[in-house]
């Protein structure tokens, strides 16, 4: 009955298709989200059309129908075209994507099931699959498969932009192009993609906008729970972080948080079931309630509903006031609550409050000026709320109108509403209310208005949408100086997130005013412990902060500032709160301070009320984490009391430690606007980094990180030591020395801030002292003039003449430039011809009067006469000030040279966390020790002025020239830190490898790994990860395999650089010790591609594990002289190398240079030096050379495994030189039955005949052994290297079995340190150096003489450790003998007379 048609051009010609539309509209996107320039929105329009269209279906179908051609059978072709073309003309047909998709589903089921079981009938379900495929797509819907071709563009996105996020854009494809250096056509199209990255985003948004009205597109109820693609992709765009991608972040999220919300109808249907069933107190209590959904229920049909509904959102809104008593009524149409109450917390002096009155009123029309008359007469306030003194109003009266009753906009209502009140205004006024809130239902968001009687019942904006009392539980009078916008929604009704500028005077610009801050200000209902409770609470208000900071009017530089009010009281004391607080707050901000940093944290306020035993009112307690007087988030504790008459916060006072002290009593001021610190914290945050003043408080927290890990470690039950940090600042007085300085933060007048600091540490609990000296970024950009120099040079020689430990924190510009200012303005041009000033000029001139006033101590100039005009010819220009010039370079060669006898003196230690330019970058590498940030680069030039040298614009980044990618892998710094809290963190872990100050010996700490354990992991021949033997492992069958030093001592550096050696610090039973091992695994180097050079490309070299080449020869070296100066550490030097790369590239490097520096390094090294070869492990040649025990014998002792290998050359190549053939067949004569039975029978024989056949059959015979024998010359020459023959030649001390060698080590370092520690007595006593063979003479005769055997290490060690007052009569004894034999040398050109006068001066000397 019907004409099949083509295919899908079944519709009419030239008529939309929607497959075809979908298809195009799909490709476009996709070229739009891979950075091709297109049209986006129109697309978006487009694709989603096409996919909403009904007969997209059927389309898609006929279009797999015609693919398949023949191939479909026609008992299954006849069926479907028939029914998909009538769904397709009729119109009328209501049937679903699903239905249709199910109907194709079954069609072709059927005309499968009508098949023989077989082949047959499998054979045709191959050919109908991409037919059922269709249909299993659109099974769930149409709907669901826009979701699904939506979250594949997203999906699109998120594969792009992942390589991006978080990282400069030069690093991202540097990062890209190592990983892709095989195919590099994989990266151009992801960098061009991000190229666009604007144009994306606002893909992005279109589609997540489309996303939001989908139901109504597809006439579908919303998804409760989004598919896995979807959800994923927008999770992650959500956490992306960074101003570009802001809006998308921000855009993902609040879908998310849309997604997750129970529908509004839903949560109202069960806050109804809630007040029938639980009550209006349990409902008002419920720390989960969303107040304002108890507005859909004002206006319920049923009274019940509605009195509940008014009552239990009053209850709750005042939950923090002392409600006196309460009453419902219902009349008529209007419901009624009113209650009394007063403020809930104690007054100054415990001054009583007036009684309050409120009445809310739901009515049941619209227009409220015909019923607030009505309202107005119902209201019965108590006369003691009325005739306050200075005529002040106490009471509220809120009024809620239906649902719809504001038509217009939201301003136009509230103008409204004005009017009406204001023509009420004084019958309102007689009532003595204070505040009038009107309330609009609307789907779970009423619309809520405040109007004030002191301004005469207009709106305050600033309360709008907020429930009653909420502006005062959030203190927003505090934000009054202040001009405030409120920031996209919160997560919650409770939160509320302003951004906060200084209000602009008359003649203000309209931007620029000042500095910005955030303002995030919360209430919670929850009645969680304040302990338990304070890292969720803190966790939930910075996401807060996340979501704003997403907001494009939040400058990245702001200020953040959380206040949080905990609603329900706790029964505590005001002391042991604030005491836990500070606790809790003190670990809970070492936890999170890297997200504190990142959001700009400066403040974080918690106010909490204390119900007091015998007291009828609670006690309010605001507790403090601030950084506004100086150090960043300091912890403290105030009582706070409320006004008598509002019952807002008016006073606090501090609570003091000393139970005698009387508290000081403050006020509460409102937040001030474009305070010093917050313009020079924000000034800091522009640059990248954190403000000089707040390093001490990271530095607080990292220390108690620290402390928190330890006790975690050793399982300790007490607590951390009080004051874990103190400091005090350092200046330069005027006599050039240094001085402590008690100043407010942010009044230095010089960029050089430094401090004395006293740091208690695990290893050091009662405090250890440190020097800090930091660049004040804030102050002319942080750049070195003539006082910068002076305060540095004097803080540096300072920690070395006490030998403290010194920490430098780079941001600077580098030397200070500057032009005499005085002179600019005056200076005139002698043109070669006046009229033509492209002729050029001849010299610069000043008048004579300007001369006159200037004078020769400013410039330097010769009088001319030019047409009888007297002019002073300019040859120099000097300048009042100084610092602008040469000068600040000689105070950057003094800073130099002092950094450079600081790291020979001192523990020298730099953090790069801003830029660091010129001086500023080589006082890094002087102080050699350098942890950099990743966005800190440390450069000679700048970027752009290199791009102006070249003509061209080559370089797009400072980190380009000297980020981390650049200066890890070249070894200028050790570390990376993401952030400043982590570089403390790091700060903090190196500190702890090193002694209080440099004439010290680091102590041991605390382990809880057992020294007597054994070695799990063991090294083998075949190529492993050196650092499974140094920290451990987990094998592939999830076995713990502990190694050589203490579990989680380990600290690598340098890890980038030089990669065929590893290098770090660690600990052996709690001492810490420095570490080299060799990596047996072939590593790379990169060498990068120059971008002013298009010719050059990155150089990727290769290296062979066991090898010294130039870069790791170097890192051995540089690595000795960081555990050397300043550090004092014994070193483990795990010694496995083949020798050194001497081909052409490398000798080139200077590989043989970098090889005597090992030895450079190693002869003057002042601690013990373990060189031990563990198992599999070999030793040979030049490698064996620069760390033999004899470079220095004093500090130096070897030791090898028993299955360690050590000789010049290894046994091929000894054998090759020292056992040749000849050798091999003398020893197959020797040894081969065979061979001596042919060789006796070649002796015998007499003719030639034979000769030749015998010697034919005996060169076969030993052409067959000769691989034998040659594996046997081989063991012969390994049987030279092994350890039982170093031993034996006294080049090793011992052989030392590896799975033991922990505990033989840790007593042998304990030794070694403890007569260390001796010899430093003996040469204290004796008042010049004791050598070490005379210190062990002496250790002999006290063991002897206890009867201790002198070769057990750890009989000495107990020997050293109880002995110590032997060991002291052994020290005044060599200081006696040498005074004696210093006298009788000092005597002996003497009389007797001049010997008797100076024996006199002496003994009355000491007399």
């Amino acid at each position: 009955d019907f004409t099949l048609p083509a295919g899908p051009g079944a519709v009419e010609k030239g008529a939309p298709n929607a497959l075809d539309e979908q298809r195009e509209a799909e490709k476009e996107l996709l070229l739009a989200m891979d950075g091709y320039d297109r049209d986006a929105e129109p697309l978006v329009q487009r694709l989603l059309a096409a996919l909403a269209d009904r007969n997209l279906v059927p389309l898609t179908v006929l279009d797999v129908m015609a693919n398949l051609g023949n191939k479909l059978p026609v008992a299954l072709e006849i069926p479907l075209r028939k029914y998909l073309t009538e769904f397709m003309a009729n119109e009328e047909d209501k049937a679903r994507t699903r239905d249709v998709a199910a109907k194709v589903q079954a069609l072709c089921d059927e005309y499968l099931q009508s098949l023989p079981e077989g082949d047959a009938r499998e054979s045709k379900r191959a050919v109908v699959s991409s037919i059922t495929a269709v249909a299993d797509e659109y099974a769930e819907g149409q709907r669901m498969h826009a979701v699904r071709v939506v979250a594949g563009l997203l999906a699109r996105y998120v594969t792009v932009e992942n390589h991006f996020v978080g990282q400069p854009r030069d690093a991202a494809i540097g990062a890209l192009v190592k990983a892709n250096k095989d195919s590099l056509t994989a990266v151009l199209p992801l960098v061009v993609s991000h190229m666009h990255l604007r144009a994306r985003n606002n893909l992005v948004l279109s589609l997540l906008r489309a996303l939001r009205v989908f139901p109504q597109r597809f006439q579908v109820e919303p998804l409760r729970e989004l598919p896995e693609s979807l959800q994923n992709a927008l999770q992650t765009i959500a956490a992306y972080q960074g101003k570009e991608y802001a809006d998308v972040a921000l855009a993902s999220r609040q879908f998310l948080a849309f997604k997750r919300e129970k529908p509004i109808p839903e949560c109202v249907a069960d806050l109804r079931s809630a007040l029938a069933e639980s009550g209006t107190d349990a409902v008002a209590s419920d720390p989960l309630l969303r107040a304002n959904l108890l507005t859909e229920l004002f206006h319920a049909p049923e009274e019940e509903v509605r009195k509940s509904a008014l009552e239990a959102y009053e209850r709750r809104t005042y939950m923090a006031y002392d409600v006196k008593s309460f009453e419902s009524e219902v009349d008529g149409g209007r419901a009624f609550f009113e209650w009394t109450f007063e403020s809930g917390d104690l007054s100054p002096d415990n001054a009583g409050y007036p009684l309050r009155y409120g009445l809310s009123a739901a009515l049941p029309e619209s227009d409220l000026a015909a019923q607030l008359g009505g309202v107005i007469e119902r209201y019965s306030p108590p006369a003691e709320s009325l005739d306050l003194e200075e005529g002040r109003k106490v009471n509220v009266l809120h009024v809620s109108l239906p649902a719809g009753s504001a038509p217009g906009s939201v301003d136009e209502t509230a103008k409204a509403f004005e009017g009406i009140l204001a023509a009420n205004a004084e019958a309102l006024r007689a009532k003595g209310v204070r505040t009038v809130t009107v309330i609009i239902p609307d789907e779970g968001v009423p619309k809520i208005f405040a109007f004030t009687e002191a301004t005469g019942f207009t709106e305050d904006p600033v309360r709008r949408g907020f429930y009653p009392s909420l502006h005062h539980y959030l203190e927003l009078d505090r934000l009054e100086n202040l001009q405030l916008q409120r920031i996209t929604k919160s997560y919650s009704d409770d939160v509320q997130v302003f951004l906060g500028e200084a209000k602009p005077g008359p003649n203000a610009p309209a931007k620029g005013r000042g500095t910005q801050n955030l303002y995030v200000r919360s209430a919670t209902y929850s009645k969680e412990q304040l302990v338990e409770a304070a890292p969720r609470m803190l966790q939930e208000a910075l996401d807060e902060v996340e979501l704003a900071r997403l907001d494009p009017r939040v400058a990245p530089t702001s200020s953040t500032r959380i206040f949080l009010h905990v609603i329900p009281g706790f029964e505590s004391s005001a002391e042991l709160l604030v005491g836990n607080f500070e606790k809790v707050m003190s670990s809970t901000l070492a936890q999170y301070a890297p997200r504190l940093l990142k959001l700009s944290v400066d403040e974080i306020e918690v106010k909490i009320h204390c119900i007091v035993d015998g007291e009828a009112k609670r006690q309010g307690v605001r507790l403090m984490a601030s950084s506004q007087e100086g150090s960043w988030l300091r912890t403290d504790g105030y009582l706070e009391y409320l006004d008598p008459i509002t019952g807002i916060g008016s006073t606090f006072c501090t609570i003091s430690k000393d139970s005698g002290a009387s508290p000081e009593v403050c006020f509460l001021q409102p937040y001030r606007a474009g305070e010093t610190l917050d313009a020079k914290r924000a000034t800091a945050r522009r640059i990248g980094t954190t403000y000089a003043y707040d390093f001490l408080g990271l530095l607080e927290r990292a220390l108690i990180k620290e402390w928190s890990s330890y006790i975690a470690e050793m399982g300790y039950t007490e607590t951390m030591p009080e004051a874990v940090l103190t400091s005090k600042e350092l200046e330069l007085a005027p006599d050039g020395s240094v001085r402590p300085v008690n100043r407010l933060v942010g009044t230095n007048d010089v960029g050089m801030v430094a401090w004395e600091c006293l740091l208690k540490t695990p290893e050091y609990p009662s405090g250890r002292p440190f020097v800090i000296i930091a660049n004040d970024c804030t102050f002319q950009s942080g750049s070195f003039g003539i006082k910068e120099d002076d305060v540095f040079k004097a803080v540096s020689e300072y920690a070395r003449d006490l030998g403290y430990p010194r920490l430098h924190i780079a941001s600077n510009s580098g030397a200070r430039i500057g032009l005499a200012e005085e002179v600019k303005p005056k200076f005139r041009v002698a043109w070669k011809d006046a009229d033509n000033p492209a002729a050029g000029y001849e010299y610069l001139y000043l008048t004579p009067a300007d001369y006159e006033e200037l004078g020769p101590e400013v410039v330097i100039a010769d009088p001319v006469d030019v047409n009888g005009e007297t002019r002073y010819k300019l040859s120099a220009v000097i300048g009042k000030a100084d610092g602008i010039g040469v000068e600040n370079l000689r105070g950057s060669g003094m800073i130099a040279g002092e950094t450079s006898a600081a790291y020979e003196e001192i523990f020298t230690l730099s953090y790069v966390t801003g830029r660091s330019v010129g001086i500023g970058a080589y006082l890094n590498r002087l102080g050699q020790r350098v942890i950099q940030k990743d966005i800190g680069p440390m450069i000679l030039t700048g970027y752009s002025a290199l791009n102006k040298l070249l003509g061209r614009e080559v370089y797009s980044s400072q980190d380009q020239l000297g980020g981390p990618q650049i200066m890890l892998p070249n070894g200028v710094a050790h570390v990376g830190a993401s952030d400043d809290q982590t570089a403390m963190e790091k700060v903090v872990r190196w500190l702890s490898y090193t002694p209080a100050t440099a004439f010290d010996i680091a102590p041991a700490r605390g382990t809880a790994d057992p020294v007597d354990r054994p070695v799990e992991f063991k090294p083998e021949s075949t190529a492993y990860d050196p650092r499974h033997f140094i920290a451990g492992t987990v094998d592939a069958s999830g076995r713990s395999l502990r190694g050589f030093f203490d579990q989680n001592s380990w600290m690598e550096t340098h890890a980038e650089w030089g990669k065929s050696v590893v290098v770090g610090r660690a600990r052996l039973g709690g001492q810490p010790v420095g570490v080299i091992a060799v990596e047996t695994r072939l590593t790379e180097t990169r060498i990068p591609a120059d971008p002013a050079n298009p010719a050059s490309s990155e150089t990727v070299l290769q290296q062979a594990g066991q090898v010294w080449f130039p870069d790791s020869a170097f890192k051995t070296a540089q690595a000795l002289n960081d555990f050397n100066h300043g550090e004092r550490l014994p070193v483990f030097i795990f010694a496995n190398w083949r020798g050194f790369s001497g081909g052409t590239r490398d000798m080139f490097g200077e590989v043989l240079k970098y090889g005597a520096y090992i030895v450079d390094a190693l002869r003057k090294h002042e601690a013990p030096v373990f060189v031990y070869i563990p198992p599999a492990g070999e030793l040979r040649g030049g490698a064996w050379v620069v760390v033999d025990p004899t470079i220095n014998l004093e500090q130096m002792e070897m030791y090898a495994d028993k299955d360690s290998r050590g000789g010049i050359l290894e046994p091929p190549g000894i054998c090759d030189v020292k056992f040749r053939k000849p050798d091999l067949v003398r020893l197959m004569e020797r040894n081969d039955p065979v061979v001596q039975q042919l060789s006796q029978q070649l002796r015998a024989a007499s003719e030639q005949s034979d000769v030749d056949a015998l010697q034919q059959q005996i060169e076969a015979r030993q052409e067959v052994l000769m691989p034998l024998y040659l594996q046997i010359a081989y063991e012969f020459a390994d049987l030279h290297d092994r350890p039982g023959r170093m031993k034996a030649k006294g080049v090793i001390r011992d052989v030392v079995e590896w799975s033991s060698s922990r505990e033989y080590f840790h007593w042998r370092l304990q030794r070694r340190l403890a007569e260390a520690r001796v010899q430093d007595r003996f040469s204290e006593a004796a008042n010049f150096p004791v050598a070490r063979e005379d210190v062990l003479e002496k250790l002999q005769e006290l063991a002897d003489a206890a009867g201790v055997d002198f070769e057990d290490d750890r009989a000495v060690v107990s020997l050293l450790q109880q002995g110590a007052d032997k060991v002291d009569e052994a020290a005044r004894a060599l200081a006696y003998e040498t005074a004696r034999e210093q006298l009788a040398e000092a005597l002996a050109p003497l009389d007797d007379a001049q010997k008797a006068k100076l024996l006199g001066e002496v003994k009355a000397k000491s007399d």
